[in-house]
């Protein structure tokens, strides 16, 4: 009966220990984050390429070219975002939760750095649209204006995500934390169990 008493004593102990983190879990919240972003991504492009085309044919001056600017500059984020949906469906669970926790700050990091990119599209179209301007050229001014629109999106996508994943990282920190406090605890359950296992066997 004293050796029942004992060994459930040292489970309750351990059991911080034996917490397991539900990475498959987070991986999946991951995956379909990501596939949320994409589809809005490529929505933006298809419904761009769309109207971009149509209404270029009729539009003139500096109109066409900015419609046709946005046409031409959303293949490319179609592209993009295709090519991330395709990849998220390959996309293996990470063996540990440190491992995961490298893959999120991955992907925060890398809309961060396209948050910095937007800007610099956004001061190119400026450019290029006062340039036009200038110059009268009416190609510049439309493929400028078509710029700062595509910029601006691209800017307010990547901050709103980044601040969403930013508040992710955070909660998945702090889990990891209470994790390593509850391992260091259960550690020194343990190392202290054969003294008390001992003492009570001696009766």
């Amino acid at each position: 009966m004293r050796k029942l008493i004992v060994l459930c004593t040292a489970l309750v102990a351990l059991q911080p220990c034996f917490a397991q983190v539900n990475v498959a879990k987070y991986h999946h919240e991951q995956v379909q984050f990501t596939k949320a972003a994409m589809y809005t991504l490529g929505g933006w492009a298809a419904v761009n390429i769309v109207t971009g085309t149509l209404l270029q044919h009729k539009a003139e001056g500096t109109k066409r070219h900015f419609y046709r600017g946005n046409a031409y500059w959303n293949i490319v984020n179609l592209g993009l975002a295709s090519g991330s949906l395709i990849a998220s469906n390959y996309a293996k669970t990470p063996s540990t939760f440190t491992n995961f926790l490298e893959n999120e700050r991955t992907l925060q990091q890398t809309f961060l750095f396209n948050t910095g990119l937007d800007l610099g599209y956004i001061a190119a179209g400026w450019a290029l649209t006062e340039r036009g301007k200038r110059k009268k050229n009416e190609k510049y001014e439309g493929y400028g204006k078509a710029l700062l629109v595509q910029g601006g999106f691209l800017l307010v996508f990547d901050a709103v995500c980044y601040t969403l994943r930013s508040a992710k990282n955070k909660a998945f920190d702090d889990q990891l934390g209470a994790i390593e406090t509850a391992a260091q605890s259960g550690t020194q359950s343990k190392q202290a169990m054969p003294l008390r296992i001992g003492t009570t066997l001696h009766f």
